[in-house]
């Protein structure tokens, strides 16, 4: 695989989830990029355009998702269980279903899979930290959890079975940030689409995590050292007048000004505060 324009077209490219937000600005942006782009879901959404390539395919079915892999070169793994889901629901779709889709990528021959995991699985890191890649994992929420075991799994598949795979721990996906803290996550659409572009077409990867954010002047994440050489281009801090505007720092609250994942961690939260852990 290469980055270049020439080598992206003879790709095909499959995206599961591809109805869901980002999986709709992907397959907008992406059309035509590649030889096939073959759009995955449950059910497609309510309006489609005709040339779209949709399949129906649920990730809790191993068997189905082997036969929609033949001949497939990449694999964007977009599907995930809502975050109002009920943990049954989200263990499932979450851990069983991606576990099937490294499966079926591996035994029908994909070449590389491209993992949506999340920003929240460091969510408990203190927001006055900045971290990169090898930070520790602290999960903020089930949800977390789950995406760590999408990471795990990526790693054990590249490492058995010489699976390419690239983690891109999403952040804020936004039209624009919209508090606070997405001053520090967001991940605008247009950085959005670069950086799945080099996930999906950067040649030489065995393993790669990447923090999927844009060039936010506060960000909570290193800038990307990678193979991937994403380079974001949009700035959280041009829309801060206008989040500052609408909210004080203060309109937070405590637990949440205190960590990464904000609402995710002050969910639940039972912790004394003043605890000598933290942040």
């Amino acid at each position: 695989m290469s980055d270049d324009r020439h080598s992206a077209k003879d790709l095909s490219v499959l995206i599961t989830g591809a109805a869901g937000e980002i999986g709709s600005v992907l397959r907008q942006r992406l059309k035509g990029r590649y030889r096939r782009l073959i759009l995955a879901d449950i059910a497609p959404p309510d309006s489609t355009e005709a040339d779209d390539a949709w399949i129906a395919a649920d990730v809790l079915d191993p068997t189905g998702l082997a036969s929609h892999f033949a001949s497939v070169d990449v694999v964007v793994h977009l599907a995930t269980a809502p975050l109002d889901a009920s943990w049954d629901v989200m263990q499932r779709v979450n851990t069983e279903g991606t576990w099937n889709v490294f499966a079926a990528a591996a035994a029908s021959g994909v070449s590389r899979v491209v993992y949506t995991s999340s920003n929240h699985i460091t969510g408990f890191h203190s927001r006055a930290d900045q971290l990169d890649p090898s930070s520790p994992l602290r999960p903020d929420s089930h949800y977390a959890v789950t995406k760590a075991y999408g990471e795990a799994v990526a790693r054990l598949f590249a490492d058995k079975k010489g699976l390419s795979s690239v983690v891109i721990r999403i952040g804020s996906f936004q039209p624009a940030p919209q508090n606070i803290r997405m001053l520090s996550t967001w991940l605008s659409h247009a950085d959005a689409v670069q950086l799945f572009t080099k996930a999906i077409e950067t040649p030489g990867i065995d393993y790669q995590t990447v923090y999927g954010v844009s060039a936010n002047t506060r960000s909570f994440w290193k800038p990307d050292t990678s193979k991937l050489n994403y380079r974001p281009v949009d700035n959280a801090e041009d829309h801060a007048a206008h989040v500052f505007a609408r909210m004080n720092v203060t309109d937070e609250p405590a637990v949440e000004r205190l960590f990464q994942g904000g609402d995710f961690c002050a969910d639940g939260y039972s912790r004394p505060t003043g605890s000598t852990d933290d942040p």
